[in-house]
């Protein structure tokens, strides 16, 4: 999570005065070295995250994400993954796909305007249906048929 932009989604937030800066000092002016090897490097500044297993990450990890959930309203957000459903009727795949490729969109500009650095390049999604019946595969972008579901793998996302 950048710094800058965390804060200033506290002050939208309506957190402000000294629970602001308090919250901002927690974040601001952090530094860490590396040592490997009886080696250490050059301290450097940490302009982004949150300590690992601190109580308040979670709660500014959900205040960070939470335009991304506006921008996605069948998304569940839990403490470091995102689950993304869309319904779709049989023979309707190619619809999901195309949806399923829209939201990723979403994901990815918000990601650039938040510098964030989630990948999506090379994951694969499972589009799932409730019947058994297997689904046909379509030629765009390469999904397979896999028992009932639809296997997307991303080789490429464009805006």
């Amino acid at each position: 999570m950048w710094h800058a932009a965390l804060v200033n989604k506290l002050r939208t937030a309506v957190v402000n005065g000294a629970l602001l800066s308090l919250l901002s000092d927690y974040l601001n002016d952090r530094h860490l070295r590396v040592t490997v090897g009886g080696r250490e490097s050059e301290v450097q500044p940490v302009k982004a995250g949150v300590p690992q297993g601190s109580c308040l990450g979670p709660v500014l990890w959900n205040l960070y994400i939470n335009n991304l959930l506006d921008l996605l309203p069948s998304a569940r957000a839990y403490p470091d993954d995102l689950t993304l459903t869309h319904s779709f009727a049989t023979g309707e795949e190619s619809v999901a796909v195309s949806m399923l490729s829209n939201t990723l969109n979403h994901i990815t500009v918000w990601d650039r305007a938040w510098q964030m650095r989630c990948s999506l390049t090379g994951k694969t999604f499972q589009l799932q249906q409730r019947s058994s019946t297997p689904l046909h595969p379509h030629p765009s972008p390469r999904p397979r048929a896999l028992r009932g579901s639809l296997s997307v793998t991303v080789a490429e996302l464009q805006l």
